[in-house]
Parts: structure tokens; sequence; C-alpha cells
């Protein structure tokens, strides 16, 4: 089972277009997937997203978290979606308590509804 993905490990795969992270998967480190051909992201983990983890994907339009508290990210890195602009509307995991710095910035005018899942949304800017 899949237990780590390294720091930029698929950085720039432009033929990457489906991940699926198990649960098993414990650590996901900076920039893994930035500038990847991603198109559909299946996250069952509950680490958080990384700083510029999914960064310049701008093909990634389909996101699923997983159904339970422990399948869910703790929360979301700096940039860490920058420049998607795939999707126009981003559901925030009532378990995520952070939102770093520009996590959906870089989207160029392009309008995004973040919907929060939880009474209370998650500090944003603070990591």
């Amino acid at each position: 089972m899949l237990e780590n993905v390294g720091e930029e490990a698929f950085y720039g795969c432009s033929s990457m277009t489906y991940a699926y992270l198990h649960s098993s998967v414990a650590n996901v480190g900076g920039r893994a997937f930035a500038e990847s051909g991603l198109v559909q992201l299946y996250w069952y983990t509950q680490t958080p997203v990384a700083d510029e983890c999914f960064k310049d994907c701008e093909a990634l339009s389909t996101i699923g978290w997983g159904g339970t508290a422990t399948t869910n990210p703790s929360g979301f890195g700096r940039e860490a979606f920058y420049g998607c602009t795939g999707f126009s509307e981003f559901k925030v995991p009532k378990e995520a308590f952070f939102v770093g710095d520009e996590a959906f910035g870089g989207r160029n005018a392009v309008p995004l509804k973040l919907v929060f899942t939880s009474q209370e949304p998650p500090k944003l800017g603070v990591l």
C-alpha cells in the first residue's frame, strides 16, 4: 500500500489525469501534483493538502473527498489549488480547520463558489 507521496513526485506529469489517494496515504508532499494533467482527484486520506500540491492543475474539474471524519483532509496549504480554473464550485469538508494563503488564488477572474459543509468555517490564511 502506498503510504507517502513525495515532494514534486508527479510534478509536471501531463499524462496523469486521475489520482486516487487511499486512506493509507499518511503524507503528501508539497507540489506533489503541481502542473500535472489531473482532471479527477479523489482524496481519501486525512493528511492536509500540502502547499502548492495541485498548483496550476488547470484541467482539474472533479474533486471527491472521503465520506467520514477519518478520511477527509484537515486543511489546505498555501496555494494548494492556485491556478486551478477547471472547477467552479469547491466543497470544503467539515473536517478542514485551515485554508492557507492563496489556496484558491490565481484564477484570473474565473469565479469560484466555496461551499463550507461545517457550521464553523475554517481559519483562513492561517496554518
